[in-house]
């Protein structure tokens, strides 16, 4: 009995190794089946919600690239790859769904509205931006409505809106989907676990060896789902490139913040609102790989100098704001201070040292704004005050910034229409030959008057029309109303003499204006040596080896050339020597101290001798007074312009002016004009 026992406990034995191994096998091998669903899963969904991202990204970079049609081939590219992971992701049994494949279809819908507004010519290249589109849209305060310009930009701003939000309806359903995933393969291995308790009672080593290996392989999978969460958490809530909260989180924490300070009296909520200066010079001479270079650096000296609970994020491109709670400003404003300063220091790049400025705004709740929405308005607009009052600063929000913005608007909307409603005139200063006692020629000045604003000096609107693209149209209408006048006058029997135009540095550059002056110059039959083009030293710092060529053609054809303002721009002598001009006008700032001030009459004498060192003759503007004339004619300047001889006249009253004129060696000029 007991060797059949034994012999049947054998068996018993042999039959249960047997059952146990072979149970463990098919255990092992649904439970590496499962595994390697789980993992594929996973895999497809990653790479469908990474490939998301990236296209999400690129869509972002359109409203803030200034290369938009290059910057969209590379947007559709991440979509086509996005578009194979997701066909991949939709093949899986547990993906099906019509809310992902109707998302998809809308986000394609979107992009062929975008690509068909991309078609419009604005955008072409040869109409190339030179700021971005969130910049253009940032700056639609400040611009008509009701321009092509502006609603080809807004429509094109919104369709992008459309689609980040289908884009971001998309993230959620697919993170959805990856919690899904990974619950799905807890499940599956949370049953497989269970069956390893019975496996011990047939076969106890091999089912004990067999769950180890299987409980190490369980940890490993659910520790990769954890850690794959955390992964796309943190993406969807930081910027991939400076690593610092994005736009996301900033919205959310500001919105949270701003609900603590509701609840908490006295607490005060800060947002810094900051830009770096002249960042896209950066990009376009170094390339956009040193320019995020210079970003992640901004961000690390950031992260270094502001306190640990201040939120600081990367909204796009060159901007970052910081959230600060305090009970008074002054740990806002010292944060302030500390960016200004970190950003000024040299960036080392290459072996290359960058400098760069910032200009920051800051608003306050609940002094400035009661949401968040507000907040970063008013900050932004305090940046741009910032930067108007010459960068490299900070300034706190306060109302009459909006109504300057208002103002700024309600001109620049007025300003649109001068040209159609002719409210713009031209005046002519006299020129004078103090020697002879004749008339040389005339400046053209341009003059605005409008019915609702009145007299609007040009010191205030052309900085303004040079800010949008409206100087290009006033430009041209001087120029065209000018060669008329005086082809009107030589046809009259007048002897006008030059006729000095005042060129802004975008006509030189974004222009063809040896194109226009050609033109021009046959239609009225004018003789080129009788237009002088004046020109400001900052338009030779901009581009000198562009400025020399342009130059150089209009003087080859007999127009002449001057700077005007000498000596309050960037005056660089070997600027002079290399460019073709003929004239240099002394600034009414020099003339205004002379003789009683000793410095102004140095400078003064100085751009005299270094003008006829230069083989340039030279003129003085802003001549109100017998006593300056006469320092001028000592110091061998003869020609002269200003109030002493005549303020700026109408037309008919420059032409009274050239048949009454006459000056004596020895007497004083008639005012009866002024």
């Amino acid at each position: 009995m007991k060797t059949i026992k034994i012999q049947r406990l054998a068996f018993y034995g042999f039959f249960a190794l047997l059952l146990g191994s072979i149970i463990s096998g098919t255990m092992l091998i649904r439970l590496l089946l499962n595994y390697e669903t789980i993992k594929e899963q996973q895999q497809s969904t990653k790479s469908s919600y990474e490939a998301l991202s990236t296209f999400k990204y690129n869509t972002e970079h359109l409203l803030v690239t200034t290369n938009l049609l290059k910057d969209a081939q590379t947007w559709h590219s991440s979509f086509a790859i996005f578009k194979e992971h997701f066909t991949k992701l939709h093949q899986l049994e547990f993906a099906n769904s019509d809310d992902l494949e109707n998302l998809v279809d809308h986000i394609e819908q979107e992009m062929k509205t975008i690509d068909t507004q991309l078609k419009n010519p604005l955008f072409s290249d040869k109409n190339i931006m030179e700021k971005s589109l969130l910049r253009r849209l940032g700056e639609g305060l400040n611009t008509n409505e009701t321009s092509l310009y502006y609603i080809a930009i807004r429509n094109l701003s919104n369709s992008i809106d459309f689609l980040q939000q289908y884009e971001n309806f998309l993230l959620k359903e697919l993170q959805y989907l990856d919690e899904l995933n990974q619950k799905m393969g807890n499940e599956k291995l949370d049953g497989t676990k269970q069956m390893l308790i019975a496996v011990p009672l047939v076969a106890f080593f091999t089912t004990l060896l067999v769950g180890i290996i299987l409980w190490y392989m369980i940890g490993k999978i659910e520790l990769k789902l954890q850690n794959h969460s955390k992964t796309l958490d943190y993406i969807a809530h930081h910027d991939h490139l400076t690593k610092l909260a994005n736009r996301a989180q900033f919205i959310e924490k500001l919105e949270k913040t701003l609900h603590e300070a509701r609840l908490t009296k006295g607490l005060h909520v800060g947002l810094i609102f900051m830009d770096l200066d002249r960042f896209k010079e950066i990009n376009d001479s170094f390339g956009h790989s040193v320019g995020d270079m210079v970003l992640c650096e901004i961000a690390k000296r950031l992260t270094e100098c502001i306190p640990a609970d201040c939120l600081i994020s990367r909204l796009g491109g060159d901007e970052f704001t910081v959230i600060v709670q305090s009970y008074d400003n002054k740990p806002i404003e010292k944060i302030a201070r500390s960016m200004v300063w970190v950003s000024q220091q040299p960036i080392l790049v290459k072996e290359t040292e960058i400098y760069l400025t910032c200009s920051i705004g800051i608003s306050l709740f609940p002094l400035d704004a009661n949401d968040a929405e507000s907040m970063l308005r008013n900050a932004d607009t305090a940046m741009y005050q910032a930067k108007d009052e010459g960068k490299n600063n900070f300034k706190f929000y306060n109302q009459a910034m909006t109504e300057a913005s208002i103002a700024k608007v309600q001109m620049e909307s007025h300003l649109r229409k001068a040209i159609e409603k002719g409210e713009f005139s031209l005046h002519y200063q006299p020129q004078i030959d103090i020697i002879t006692g004749s008339i040389i020629g005339s400046e053209v000045l341009l003059r605005w008057r409008n019915e609702t604003l009145g007299d609007v000096s040009p010191a205030i609107f052309i900085p303004l029309a040079e800010e949008t693209t409206m100087i290009f149209s006033i430009g041209n209408w001087v120029l065209e109303e000018a060669f008329k006048q005086q082809a009107q006058w030589i046809q009259a029997g007048l002897h006008p003499g030059l006729i000095a135009i005042n060129i802004a540095s975008k006509q030189i550059y974004h222009t063809d204006l040896v194109s226009i002056i050609t033109t021009l110059l046959q239609k009225y039959a004018l003789d080129p040596h009788m237009i002088e083009l004046e020109i400001t030293e900052r338009i030779i710092v901009e581009n000198p080896t562009s400025a020399i060529h342009i130059l150089n053609t209009l003087r080859t054809m007999g127009i002449r050339i001057s700077i005007d303002d000498f000596g309050t721009g960037y005056s660089s002598l070997s600027y002079l020597k290399q460019l073709p001009i003929d004239k240099i006008k002394i600034d009414q700032s020099f003339i205004r101290g002379i003789p009683e001030q000793n410095d102004d009459a140095q400078i003064v004498s100085t751009i005299i001798h270094l003008a006829y060192g230069l083989g340039l003759s030279v003129i003085a503007e802003g001549v109100e007074t017998q006593a300056q004339c006469e320092f001028l004619k000592a110091s061998n300047c003869r020609e002269i312009q200003g109030y002493l001889y005549s303020k700026p006249l109408s037309a008919k009253n420059f032409e009274q002016f050239l048949t009454h004129f006459t000056l004596q060696a020895s007497e004083k000029p008639s005012r009866i004009f002024l």
